[in-house]
């Protein structure tokens, strides 16, 4: 690994059965790890500037999920610019109005082609280059008193529901939003770890915090610092979420509960948003921190790569040879 500081995993391919994983590095240089041959990919072309490009530096890039003919980039010069890959020029341009930290596509969507953007300011909004404006603006994430508006630096839409969206802003709160809706359905919340007896259908749960502009209480916070990265796993029962708390959280996407992963060394003290991945399978998850990426395992949290399964030894109780019986060793087990 290059001695320069991991900013954030940009991309994971998706052919090759996800063995190639991309990450970009300080001094805009970027690598191409293959897993397979547990080498660094050397590059083979170097892309050019031209005038559609954007003034300073990109901060997200999301692939148009039906084909690879269209991708869009989000910069710190406020704009969001969507690319046609075939001729390498910007073909719509949105405003943002601030810094942009953040946006996404939904690779699930089927009846819209919406672009997701969060950054430098409270409000999430939604472009849609077909049309080439803003449709709507998803209202803005509330610091712990209730008043205060913070950024919101990270974002991913879900893989369970084309309008479902995920978003983590600075005062710690990771919100899900159904956006044909203008207010959030639910926020996660670290405190709640327990499993519901009889949890609630989500379409009643939305008809009642949705419809009537109703929000969830304003305290719940996932994170005790600013929310950085946002990750479903590939089959989206689980969502992961870093925070500046050096916090990497593993959550339930049926009932919202943090399921409690000890995550060890996730340093985290990151002033913009990062980048997690997840591999394919669904086992593993590779976490920027600090000047290296750790591949920690997804639901026990270790970083040794093995995974321990314990059983209860059975214990004979037939006589040995000399007529004695066999004993063995008394465990405590708990229920």
């Amino acid at each position: 690994m290059p001695d320069c500081f991991v900013h954030e995993l940009l991309h994971r391919e998706r052919s090759g059965k996800g063995r190639r994983l991309a990450h970009r590095l300080s001094r805009d240089r970027a690598s191409l790890l293959d897993f397979s041959q547990r080498k660094l990919i050397v590059p083979q072309h170097e892309a050019r500037n031209n005038s559609s490009s954007h003034k300073y530096s990109i901060t997200s890039v999301a692939w148009y999920p039906i084909d690879s003919g269209l991708f869009a980039t989000g910069s710190l010069d406020n704009d969001v610019k969507v690319w046609d890959t075939n001729i390498a020029q910007a073909v719509c341009t949105f405003p943002f109005g601030a810094a942009v930290c953040a946006i996404g596509m939904s690779p699930v969507a089927a009846a819209h082609c919406l672009v997701a953007v969060a950054g430098a300011q409270p409000q999430i909004k939604l472009c849609d280059p077909a049309s080439g404006s803003f449709t709507h603006v998803l209202g803005g994430h509330a610091g712990s008193h209730g008043s205060h508006r913070e950024d919101v630096w990270s974002l991913h839409w879900c893989l369970q529901n084309e309008w479902h969206l995920v978003t983590g802003g600075c005062d710690g709160q990771v919100r899900m939003w159904d956006v044909r809706q203008s207010a959030c359905f639910h926020m996660l919340d670290e405190q709640q770890t327990n499993k519901p007896a009889t949890p609630a259908p989500r379409s009643a749960r939305r008809h009642s915090q949705g419809r009537k502009g109703a929000h969830a209480p304003k305290l719940a916070a996932a994170h005790e610092g600013s929310v950085t990265a946002i990750q479903p796993t590939t089959d989206g029962r689980h969502l992961l979420t870093a925070g500046t708390d050096s916090r990497l959280r593993l959550w339930d996407t049926c009932d919202y509960r943090n399921l409690l992963v000890n995550y060890r060394n996730t340093f985290n003290r990151a002033n913009k948003a990062r980048q997690i991945a997840a591999s394919v399978d669904g086992n593993l998850v590779f976490h920027p921190s600090g000047s290296v990426v750790q591949v920690l395992d997804m639901y026990t949290g270790a970083d040794d790569a093995s995974i321990i399964l314990w059983t209860k030894e059975e214990v004979c109780a037939q006589d040995d040879i000399e007529g004695q019986e066999a004993t063995g060793d008394a465990d405590c087990w708990s229920d």
